[in-house]
């Protein structure tokens, strides 16, 4: 496991609705593989815009994710704010997958900036 690089937790939540054990897993699996770890499934967790905010703490610039799926994981337009410092900070990151979410304008607006700003 030292060198994972695709890591699926679709779906954890399934018998945790608030999505923490998602969280948790997530978190120290950015921690522990963040030179290696490429892509994160993170689809159906129900993490809302805390778990979020937890799972980006851990992506800073040493980290080599290239693609997050955070579809239905109820991020609203809060969720955005976090989600969107990280990705200001991410150099290797190329995809973000977020549907379901109700991001909404406000969401989307604040997403935006921040993808623009990485180029």
């Amino acid at each position: 496991l030292e060198n994972l690089e695709d890591l699926d937790l679709s779906g954890v939540a399934s018998s945790d609705r608030r999505g923490s054990l998602a969280v948790s897993l997530a978190k120290d699996s950015l921690r522990v593989f963040k030179q290696t770890l490429r892509k994160l499934n993170l689809e159906g967790n129900f993490m809302g815009a805390r778990g979020i905010m937890h799972i980006t703490e851990e992506m800073d610039r040493e980290c080599v994710l290239e693609e997050i799926n955070l579809g239905r994981n109820c991020l609203c337009h809060v969720g955005c704010s976090p989600l969107s410092d990280a990705i200001k900070n991410q150099l290797f990151l190329k995809s973000i997958i977020i549907p379901s979410n109700n991001i909404g304008d406000r969401g989307a607006s604040v997403l935006a900036a921040a993808l623009i700003g990485m180029q």
